[in-house]
């Protein structure tokens, strides 16, 4: 799959993005940026390496990155890491994977669903229900699964993965009727992600996917332009999503990860020095995060239980009802993705294909 650019366009709109953001960003407890670190510190820093984070300040992603941060710094005394939080230096894969292919900005946090467009490589990870349990998602992405997924990004995009940020599980929430089974789904208008594997998924479970804008979906909610939508606990919660739904199914369909992106470039040009730094350096944020991201889903769950949101969980012969139905999905990541690859990842799960 070719590389794929951004246009002169969006280069333009993003480098003055960074200028007002570098503006902006003097004051870091305002922008979020540096997690309220003292600016002072960074008065002896020559080199500045931006992060584009998607999440809030209070994200479990962006908390991951305000570890990095404090882990490059402790490491290399000439870089000052600034996290621009909310999608400052851009909301999608295109503007973000854009910024790291032409050096404006250098990491990014982008959901691995949300590449599709330029790789087939994390589709294997869309496989529905796929993952029995936490501990089996995260060993998979940790092992040679995981790493054969990001060779063959970094070969698509000439973009790096440091490793996998934790989301969680994807839910199901909606404001029609709780869903018990693959019937349930029969007619409700679900949002979800700009990838086909998961239009494809909802659609064979009888659902109405839609692919509106993220930053959309509460008024879509609140005004019933749409039934429902699919995440993590952590972000119906994060979104206030469960302020205008009544119903949440623990469907558990898909396990979310984000990626500790790079742009390959930047990395080949650092020093021996500075390319340990930033491995060591990620593999501890990512270590951490997971546990803040774990507890953040956990609390969440209660948060919306206590709101009286009505919480179904599924039983595993109702899953499987679920993932027979979306079979078909399979086989068309396994085609896209190639059979060795969707094998490997597969196998790692402690499934069949």
């Amino acid at each position: 799959m070719k590389k794929k650019l951004m246009s002169v366009t969006i280069i333009v709109v993003m480098v003055m993005s960074l200028l007002i953001g570098c503006n902006g960003n003097k004051d870091k407890d305002a922008s979020g940026g540096g997690g309220g670190k003292d600016a002072k510190a960074d008065a002896g820093r020559s080199a500045v390496w931006k992060v584009s984070a998607m999440g809030s300040e209070t994200n479990p992603t962006t908390q991951g990155w305000y570890i990095f941060e404090k882990e490059i710094e402790k490491r290399l005394d000439n870089v000052d890491v600034q996290v621009f939080i909310n999608g400052q230096l851009g909301t999608s894969a295109d503007q973000c994977i854009g910024g790291m292919q032409n050096g404006i900005i250098q990491f990014s946090d982008i959901s691995v669903g949300n590449v599709a467009e330029y790789t087939s490589a994390f589709l294997p990870l869309d496989a529905p229900f796929l993952f029995e349990d936490r501990d089996t998602a995260l060993s998979t992405v940790d092992g040679e699964a995981g790493k054969a997924m990001a060779e063959q990004y970094l070969k698509d995009t000439d973009i790096k993965l440091l490793g996998y940020w934790d989301y969680g599980f994807r839910n199901v929430t909606n404001s029609k009727k709780p869903i018990k089974g693959a019937a349930d789904f029969s007619g409700l208008k679900i949002r979800t992600l700009n990838n086909n594997v998961y239009l494809d998924m909802l659609t064979c479970l009888g659902a109405n996917p839609s692919t509106m804008a993220y930053a959309e979906v509460f008024t879509g909610l609140q005004q019933g332009t749409i039934d429902g939508q699919e995440n993590p606990n952590s972000t119906i919660v994060d979104a206030k999503f469960y302020e205008v739904q009544k119903y949440l199914t623990l469907t558990e369909h898909v396990y979310g990860f984000l990626g500790l992106h790079m742009g390959n470039s930047f990395y080949e040009g650092l020093n021996e020095e500075e390319k340990k730094a930033v491995e060591e350096s990620a593999q501890i944020a990512i270590e951490q995060q997971r546990e803040i991201c774990n507890k953040a889903n956990e609390d969440a769950l209660a948060t919306i239980k206590d709101a009286g949101v009505e919480v179904t969980e599924l039983s595993a012969d109702q899953k499987a009802e679920m993932r027979k139905e979306t079979s078909s999905v399979w086989d068309t990541i396994a085609d896209k993705c190639g059979k060795d690859l969707f094998k490997k990842v597969v196998k790692a799960a402690g499934q069949e294909y």
